[in-house]
């Protein structure tokens, strides 16, 4: 947004530079439009998702749009880059096949029940950042190596 706003500017600079009475109005012509105010804030700076190409949503209904912001907004701080520098690998519904979320910690026991939750990956400066949620809201981050794929993935 911000080169947007550089360019505009360098524009009306471009603009204001010309002479003036280069051209004159012919009969029955309007006056060319009046530039944006760009002093005014507009929905890219005020929506984050106006602001991230699309290809960095989640896809839509996959995930919670809260869940996948604060998977986002944790993978950005761990990766030490903006949340608009992540790249999203996958962001899917899924069935887990106990309440470890296919991701087992060592001397740890987990109730062996199906288990519906999200699986998000997040890529940063090239490394692939493994988050587990659960429906309830836990989120976990799987270790690389150590998560297994989920049962089922929901199309």
């Amino acid at each position: 947004m911000r080169r947007v706003r550089e360019l505009a500017a360098l524009v009306l600079l471009a603009a204001a530079l010309l002479p003036s009475g280069c051209t004159a109005l012919q009969p029955g012509t309007s006056p060319p439009p009046t530039p944006p105010d760009l002093t005014q804030p507009t929905p890219a700076d005020t929506d984050p998702e106006a602001t991230m190409p699309r290809a960095e949503l989640p896809p839509s209904g996959e995930v919670p749009a809260e869940l996948f912001e604060q998977i986002a907004q944790e993978a950005a701080a761990l990766a030490g880059v903006a949340v608009a520098d992540l790249d999203v690998d996958r962001a899917a519904a899924v069935t887990w096949s106990d309440t470890s979320l296919g991701c087992p910690e060592h001397d740890q026991a987990y109730a062996q029940v199906l288990t519906d939750g999200y699986w998000v990956v997040l890529v940063a400066n090239g490394q692939q950042l493994d988050f587990r949620a659960s429906e309830q809201g836990e989120v976990k981050l799987c270790p690389p190596g150590q998560g297994r794929p989920p049962i089922d993935a929901a199309q």
